[in-house]
């Protein structure tokens, strides 16, 4: 563990692309958690947060101050992260011979840090869960497992401690041929490399640059979609798919439209370098999630497709692309060390976004590949069986798996066919997802509902309003300024996509100083979002449409305290002339699911997650980061076995 305490500090020797003026070399370290904040405060310039983290007596204290560094530049971050865990492990370990013969003691097994909460350093999934022995089912990065099997790689070599400890060895040298340390089968699970688009090639229809006879339909995820951009592009390839995404979310009109019109791959290519714009750490953040939603759509719209994606079984899909260490292995087919991914030199993204694909194309409900991966919360296309524009007329889209954890986002016209249904559906459209047994006990008695009628849960809707405020109070009317949901999927066990909106305030159009500085919301981001009225059909579009897509079934909103549904809402649609959504009027208080399982009273968000041993994420009164925080809290007391049942929802009369 990044936090475990040792009893004689260890010597780390920053990196060499870590180092700036004015920054020591070297630091002591009572944990490793020390060394990773030092450096990323290294990195980015700053000084003090540098000398405050080398002073901290803790690793949770220094994991705080880490996160506060100033000028944090994340492309940068991420473009080092794996070099600079490698570097803390291989330091970390070769500093007590202890501690090199527990790891060197691993042998050849594969290593995972089982968080649940953690889809970068971690796997994000629960030590117990039967997936962790999976990791085509893994839904994070496992930069920590991955870094420690490469510094036992690297051990194993040496005949005395390892370089770095005396600060000669830098990442690049010897760390080079040790492998990237990406994703490792198991078992008898087997690598299939597939390389090139040429004809001939075996798999060359996995390639970005194979060319389609019939183009397919695709719909830009909603993340990427911007005001004066399509909403979906006819292509020949996946690769103009990835550039018009790229693209869209840089906000390059010009770009998008040459892309779309582009003859060939390569084009599509050369143009998707070109655009302006640019935002590194952007496009990173997103790109396994374009990954996936390119493939996904690109394989769904032709069932010969289909069939030869799902006809690679378990296999794990590599791309063997020797000078590509993002979208492929960085090793050329030929090369042995593609049957091995604990040698791979790149990301694999294409090979990972297949196999999530295939997962979701089989209809396995609920795994990693198909309830999500990397942790990150997807946007989407839509699976669709609409024709090319000069073939016959569009059909009605397909209902897609349930508790796929792609937040999809589906077309205008496909919103209006749901609208109206809300959260309810028969059991005939219900899939796997609904039937497959719950995370903790999700259930709910017989008796009316306020829409959708008495059944299980299939999904929850976090929710944590942000309002008007200042102090000392009261301020009224409170208004609502921010609008964010967070959508969990029990039996996924993690959050399937998410959705907000800032609310401008029509009585009170101007935020006081305080509201601003608690909430972090600035007075340009209300003064440009949508009022009341739109923002709240904006939210409910969107929900109709997500749950849809997992087959309908019950929702229910959660929320922290009663604030949220019994007062707030009421007030909002008191000013605005309007009568509280039916589905507004119930909803589940985490709190009260927190003394249900821990027998003792819930506090306030922060409290709960640190007695759950969970870490506040993000920023305090951000609605979407408390929501995000919120889910965690749910998903950790089901996990611990607590049962939502009718009994213990909140109920509200309230119209306005």
């Amino acid at each position: 563990s990044n936090f475990y305490w040792h009893a004689t500090p260890f010597q780390f020797f920053l990196p060499a692309f870590a180092r700036r003026p004015g920054v020591p070399e070297s630091i002591w370290c009572e944990f490793s958690e020390k060394a990773i904040m030092a450096t990323k405060a290294a990195m980015m310039g700053d000084l003090k947060a540098f000398a405050d983290i080398q002073a901290s007596e803790d690793p949770y204290s220094c994991k705080m101050l880490g996160r506060e560094v100033r000028d944090f530049d994340e492309a940068l971050w991420q473009r080092h992260l794996e070099e600079v865990a490698f570097e803390v492990v291989r330091q970390k370990f070769s500093s007590e011979p202890a501690l090199r013969s527990v790891l060197q003691s691993t042998g050849s097994a594969i290593l995972v840090e089982a968080a649940p909460n953690d889809t970068i350093w971690g796997v994000g999934l629960h030590v117990e869960d039967p997936r962790v022995k999976d990791p085509s089912q893994w839904r994070g990065r496992n930069v920590l497992g991955y870094a420690l099997m490469r510094a036992r790689d690297h051990l194993a070599k040496q005949d005395g401690p390892a370089l770095g400890a005396s600060g000669h060895g830098q990442p690049g040298d010897e760390a080079a041929d040790d492998g990237a340390g990406q994703r490792p089968q198991t078992g008898e699970v087997s690598v299939l490399g597939f390389y090139g688009h040429g004809e001939g090639r075996e798999l060359r229809e996995f390639s970005n640059f194979y060319w389609h006879a019939t183009p397919f339909q695709f719909f830009l995820p909603e993340f990427a979609r911007r005001p004066g951009v399509a909403e979906s592009v006819w292509c020949e390839c996946s690769e103009k798919a990835i550039m018009v995404t790229k693209a869209a979310m840089m906000g390059d009109l010009k770009a998008f439209g040459e892309i779309q019109a582009a003859g060939d791959p390569k084009s599509c290519k050369m143009l998707g370098r070109g655009v302006r714009g640019f935002d590194e750490a952007l496009w990173q953040r997103h790109l396994e999630e374009v990954a996936f939603e390119v493939v996904r759509q690109k394989f769904a719209s032709e069932p010969a497709l289909t069939r030869l994606l799902l006809s690679t079984g378990g296999a794990i899909l590599a791309e063997a692309a020797p000078n590509d260490a993002i979208w492929g292995i960085g090793l050329p087919l030929r090369d042995p060390r593609v049957k091995d991914p604990s040698q791979w030199r790149g990301r694999n993204v294409l090979g990972y976004a297949l196999m999530r694909a295939r997962e979701h194309l089989g209809g396995r409900a609920c795994t990693t590949a198909s309830c999500g991966d990397a942790g990150s919360v997807q946007g989407g296309g839509l699976l669709t069986d609409v024709a090319p524009p000069k073939q016959a007329a569009a059909k009605d889209e397909p209902k897609q798996a349930a508790c796929s954890r792609e937040d999809n986002d589906v077309p205008i016209e496909a919103s209006r066919k749901v609208a109206g249904r809300r959260w309810s559906g028969s059991r005939k459209e219900q899939t796997e997802c609904q039937e497959a047994p719950a995370a903790g006990g999700v259930l709910a008695s017989t008796g009316a509902a306020p829409t959708a009628g008495r059944g299980p849960i299939d999904c929850f809707a976090v929710l944590d309003f942000e309002a008007t405020c200042d102090s000392p109070g009261p301020f009224e009317p409170q208004e609502v300024i921010e609008f964010p949901l967070v959508l969990v999927c029990p039996r996924a066990r993690a959050p399937v996509a998410e959705f907000r909106t800032y609310v401008r305030p029509e009585r009170r159009p101007q935020l006081t100083a305080f509201c601003r500085d608690l909430t972090g919301i600035a007075q340009e981001l209300v003064d440009e979002a949508p009022a009341w009225p739109e923002a709240l059909a904006q939210a409910e579009a969107w929900l109709d449409a997500r749950v849809a897509e997992r087959g309908g079934g019950r929702c229910v909103f959660v929320t922290c305290g009663d604030w949220d549904l019994k007062t707030m809402i009421g007030k909002q649609c008191a000013v605005s002339g309007q009568e509280v959504p039916q589905r507004f009027r119930e909803w589940l208080n985490v709190k009260t699911l927190f003394h249900s399982i821990m027998r003792k009273r819930g506090g306030g968000m922060a409290a709960m997650l640190a007695d759950l041993g969970l870490t506040l994420d993000g920023r305090h009164h951000s609605g979407l980061d408390d929501s995000r925080n919120i889910a965690k809290i749910l998903l950790e007391l089901l996990a611990r076995g607590a049962t939502v049942k009718d009994g213990l929802l909140s109920q509200s009369r309230s119209r306005a």
